[in-house]
């Protein structure tokens, strides 16, 4: 039975995975997955472990980021391709923010028994469509039967130990400075949740984040770095990870945020201050750096496929943040979100 399931056609795979069963599902898994990406993968899926050779000279630098229903996605914002690509690539976030290259991963899924093969089918579709474009290993997994539908993805990378960088480590004088455009994830939720009622384009590049670590030599050719972190949780609340158990303050100037231009349109709609929506947002994925000094007079430099935005400065103080236009401080009042709070 598993055999003939996993030959089928997606479009004939009107089954839930409670008919095919876990052999059924492993089947396609390892009909879709179990491939070479890289030289060193050695053993692929299929086995009992994974096998990898490690490049030498490198550091390991190893993370895991989970992502359940209703918290972080809903599956018909995302689609099951989606999904995938955000959960691999959330997670490949926090490599790049150390200074590594991500290398491989491994990701299990907790699935409600009435979800169908073959969504589960494009989601591993999705799993191979980002490890072939960004020559990532599979390296395994598990799936288990649940009554949410949740993702767990461990990434594995590596870096020269004198090219990692750590969160902390900012000092008074140094500059700030972010990648990319703001705003875009955040607005693309308010768009579903508030604008739409609840419809969403599973197309849209809002739900995808960017990856940055093919970036990461341009950067440091720009930029003297001291730390650095990803922006997951949103610039308002990552910027405590630069502050935390430091005697300094930062000081933001929302004029100088890069608004993306879809969250300057649902600001719009909405009558909000789109710098405001910007600074709030969560899940963007970008980097927030920190410049050893401030030896630029420009707010924007251009590096290899991205801009640099300088967006304000390290202070003496006592981990707080102040908001400031045009020289005057400014107070924002949004709730941020928190888990086990929210």
């Amino acid at each position: 039975m598993a055999a003939r399931i996993a030959v089928m056609e997606p479009a004939e795979r009107n089954i839930t995975l409670k008919e095919i069963g876990e052999r059924g599902w492993l089947s396609i898994l390892e009909n879709k997955l179990g491939k070479k990406i890289s030289g060193n993968l050695l053993v692929p899926i299929g086995d009992d472990a994974a096998v990898f050779h490690f490049p030498q000279e490198k550091k390991l630098v190893i993370t895991t980021d989970a992502m359940v229903e209703g918290t972080h996605f809903y599956r018909h914002w995302l689609g099951w391709r989606g999904l995938a690509s955000r959960a691999v690539l959330a997670a490949a976030s926090d490599i790049t923010a150390m200074g590594g290259i991500p290398l491989g991963f491994t990701i299990s899924l907790g699935v409600p028994g009435d979800v169908l093969a073959r969504d589960l089918e494009r989601f591993a579709d999705g799993l191979l469509e980002i490890a072939e474009q960004y020559g990532l290993d599979i390296l395994g997994g598990d799936t288990v039967g649940s009554p949410h539908l949740f993702v767990d993805v461990g990434v594995i990378g590596c870096a020269a130990e004198s090219r990692i960088l750590r969160q902390q480590g900012a000092c008074a004088g140094d500059a700030l400075w972010v990648t990319g455009t703001l705003g875009r994830s955040h607005a693309a939720l308010i768009k579903a949740q508030l604008l739409d009622e609840g419809k969403a384009d599973l197309d849209d590049p809002c739900w995808r984040p960017p990856d940055r670590w093919g970036g990461l030599e341009a950067i440091r050719c720009a930029l003297p770095l001291r730390a650095m972190t990803d922006l997951s949780d949103g610039l308002a609340r990552d910027l405590g990870k630069i502050l935390r158990n430091k005697p300094i303050d930062a000081r933001i100037e929302l004029d100088h945020i890069p608004v993306d231009p879809f969250t300057r349109e649902v600001a719009s709609k909405l009558g909000r201050d789109p710098a405001e929506l910007a600074y709030i947002g969560g899940e963007d994925y970008e980097l927030l750096l920190v410049e050893a000094g401030d030896s630029f007079q420009q707010t924007e430099l251009k590096t290899e496929g991205m801009a640099l935005h300088r967006i304000g400065k390290i202070h003496p103080g006592a981990g707080k943040v102040h908001l400031l236009r045009e020289g005057e401080s400014v107070r924002i009042t949004d709730p941020l979100f928190e888990h086990f709070r929210t």
